[in-house]
């Protein structure tokens, strides 16, 4: 008797955690596409999917494009790509989207659904990449024609503003090994007596690295990102530079950079290595 009432009572525990694993908490939109803790996780929300006016000029990528967006917290850093690829449900939601449209009109499609969040910290979704997140939806519970506000596609989006200034602060940093980028002055101020640089794993010294500023080397200069991170006020970018001179193979080095960033946009660089 007591081997069968253990038996149950170890099933119970099974099939009560197997339940609780399998029912995910509503989230609030507005929360997740922000945080980096939902980054790649699953997530049960509801959202409201833009579809643009039939014919929309695809040169304008932020009015033809099919994304989720919330009234709630309506600007481009919490817009979010939406891709139905794993999901049969499209055909659902586009013939409910199509068969309620109304002339030069977009149509909202308020819907309930389970799907997968991606999201950076710099524009990398959609397309012409204008998005800094994508939602993967794979379950969609209900759906429904709305009235709604519009996306506000012209107010300040923080977030990305952000991140398009330290990249481009990144791509002026690495051109100035190269003898062109940040002045003198510029670089005076982001090099600190902690700030480390490293070449092939070599420390170099703030006056080598002004060596390296002040000397022109010519040719094309290319900076790739392949990989932001950011922690507080910390962002970290890692990537390529490409120099290319006539009638040579192209050099590439891998570099990975670390700056401080404080609310004025005043940068401080931690460390950099190229390799």
């Amino acid at each position: 008797m007591l081997k069968r009432l253990s038996f149950i009572f170890v099933y119970c525990l099974l099939i009560c955690s197997i339940n609780a694993q399998t029912q995910s908490k509503q989230s609030d939109y507005c929360k997740s596409v922000v945080s980096p803790k939902y980054d790649e996780k699953i997530i049960k929300t509801t959202a409201v999917l833009f579809f643009p006016p039939e014919g929309e000029a695809m040169n304008e990528p932020n009015h033809a494009s099919v994304f989720f967006y919330k009234s709630g917290c309506n600007n481009k850093d919490y817009f979010a790509m939406a891709e139905f690829s794993q999901t049969k449900d499209w055909d659902f939601v586009n013939n409910l989207a199509t068969s309620n449209s109304k002339p030069n009109q977009p149509t909202m499609v308020q819907l309930e659904f389970k799907g997968k969040l991606s999201m950076s910290f710099i524009r990398s979704f959609g397309q012409y990449a204008w998005l800094r997140a994508e939602i993967t939806v794979n379950k969609i519970n209900s759906a429904k024609v709305v009235e709604y506000s519009l996306p506000d596609f012209d107010v300040k989006a923080p977030m990305i503003e952000a991140g398009e200034f330290v990249v481009n602060f990144n791509a002026n940093f690495m051109i100035s090994f190269y003898g062109r980028g940040l002045s003198k002055i510029q670089l005076e101020d982001i090099l600190t007596s902690n700030s480390k640089i490293t070449i092939n794993k070599q420390k170099i010294s703030k006056k080598e690295f002004f060596n390296y500023s002040e000397n022109d080397r010519g040719g094309t200069i290319g900076v790739r990102i392949r990989n932001v991170k950011k922690n507080n006020n910390a962002w970290r970018i890692q990537g390529e530079i490409t120099h290319i001179l006539k009638d040579k193979p192209p050099i590439i080095r891998k570099y990975d950079n670390k700056y401080l960033v404080d609310s004025n946009n005043s940068i401080r660089l931690i460390y950099s290595k190229i390799e």
